[in-house]
């Protein structure tokens, strides 16, 4: 519910107190600033963009981070398996006898 607008007074004189009720709602973050009516202002508007996208971008990094964790021990693994002779003979037994062109160059890469 929207507070009223204040009595408008033709004679150009403004009220020296004017009395404020407040609904109860939300309380104010530290540093928001809202305009006479009680709407977000554009700073604090951008403020908020800026804070959302920061948190979308921290998200992005951690899964950036944990998906290139999980590369290097699956690379790692891959190097250890491929030089067991036993693991080998028994890749060709069942028919792999390549590895696609990507994986090599990577595999390649680490030794």
């Amino acid at each position: 519910m929207t507070r009223p607008p204040p009595p408008r007074i033709n004679s150009g004189v403004q009220p020296v107190v004017r009395l404020q009720t407040r609904e109860p709602g939300p309380a104010k973050l530290h540093g928001e600033h809202r305009d006479p009516d009680g709407r977000a202002t554009p700073e604090t508007k951008a403020r908020e963009v800026l804070k959302l996208e920061r948190a979308r971008q921290r998200t992005a990094i951690r899964k950036m981070n944990a998906t290139h964790e999980e590369l290097a021990v699956t690379t790692q693994v891959l190097l250890e398996l491929l030089s067991d002779p036993a693991f080998v003979a028994l890749l060709r037994a069942h028919g792999f006898n390549s590895i696609p062109r990507i994986l090599h160059q990577r595999l390649m890469e680490r030794r």
